[in-house]
Formats: structure tokens, C-alpha cells, sequence
């Protein structure tokens, strides 16, 4: 009777390792997949991260170098007669001149700027002049605030070729 228990017992092991053995496998093929699946991750969270700091680096540069950029809203007073179309000719009197004030954009009261102007040709005009910015002068003593006082100092030269975009069209024939 033991030998056959004993048989019985070893049958048994056999059918619950027959039942296991495939699902020791799957077991198996699913920890590598996930071990693979985990490793792309990482590897895809490491780009990702690359661009992002890249996009980063591109982002400071790009705002690094708008700062160099001004947008300037002006005025522009003529005196006299200068150059005009007439009957789609060029009519050349003298050179019409003319004065330029204008403020910076976003904060036109941090900086202003003060020139001549050139009509090239209708349309199109060459300016000089000077800028000026905004400086706030603090009188200190004994670490305490004594004075602030607002005033515009010389930035330095400017030069700027302005278009008018329908008169310069219109001057090179691509609008009547």
C-alpha cells in the first residue's frame, strides 16, 4: 500500500508540475517583456528628458536674443515737398526730409528716441538719430533713501531703415 500511495504520490507531482511548467513559462516570458518594456521606458524617459532640457537651452537663447530686439512706435513730420509718384513716375523735387520722435514698445516711457529721416524712394526711408532710456538715480546714506530721481540718459546712436509697405508696393509697381 505505501509503494502504491507512493506512486500515487509521484503521479500526482508529475499531473501539478505537467499544470505549472507552462505557466512557469508565461511566468517567465512576461517578467523579460516586462524587463524589456521597463528598460525602453527608461531609455524613451532619457530622450525625453534630453529634449526637454534642450528645449530649455533653446527657449533661454530665443528669449536671450529677443531681449536685443525693440520695436519702436514713431512719428514722422515732413516739411516741404520731396519725392512723389506722379502719373507712375518718379517726380524728384529735393530730398524730403523729415523729423522722427518715437517710444519703445512695451514701455514707452523707459525709452525714446529722436532723428531725421530720408525718403530714399517713396515707401522706403533711412533714419538716424539717437536714443535715449530712463535711468533711476537712488541717493543713499546710512544704508536709508535719501533721493530717487528719474532721468534720461543718451543710449547711443540709432540707425533704422523704415518700409511703408503699400507706398513701397506701390512705388515698385505691384499695386496700382
Amino acid at each position: 500500500m505505501q509503494e502504491a500511495a507512493k506512486g500515487d504520490l509521484a503521479q500526482r507531482q508529475e499531473a501539478i508540475k505537467t499544470l505549472v511548467e507552462p505557466l512557469k513559462q508565461q511566468l517567465d516570458s512576461y517578467r523579460k517583456q516586462l524587463q524589456q518594456s521597463e528598460a525602453a521606458q527608461s531609455s524613451t524617459l532619457g530622450e525625453v528628458k534630453k529634449q526637454l532640457e534642450l528645449l530649455s537651452q533653446q527657449s533661454q537663447s530665443l528669449a536671450n536674443e529677443t531681449q536685443q530686439f525693440r520695436m519702436v512706435l514713431g512719428l514722422h513730420t515732413y516739411f516741404g515737398k520731396g519725392l512723389f509718384l506722379q502719373d507712375n513716375h518718379f517726380s524728384i523735387k529735393l530730398p524730403r526730409w523729415s523729423v522722427f520722435t518715437g517710444v519703445g514698445i512695451p514701455k514707452p516711457l523707459d525709452n525714446f528716441y529722436l532723428g531725421a529721416g530720408v525718403d530714399l524712394v517713396p515707401g522706403l526711408k533711412l533714419v538716424t538719430g539717437a536714443h535715449f532710456y530712463k535711468y533711476t538715480k537712488y541717493t543713499f546714506r546710512n544704508d536709508q533713501l535719501l533721493d530717487k530721481v528719474n532721468t534720461y540718459k543718451l543710449a547711443g546712436p540709432f540707425v533704422s531703415l523704415n518700409i511703408d509697405p503699400p507706398s513701397f508696393l506701390k512705388a515698385i509697381g505691384l499695386f496700382k
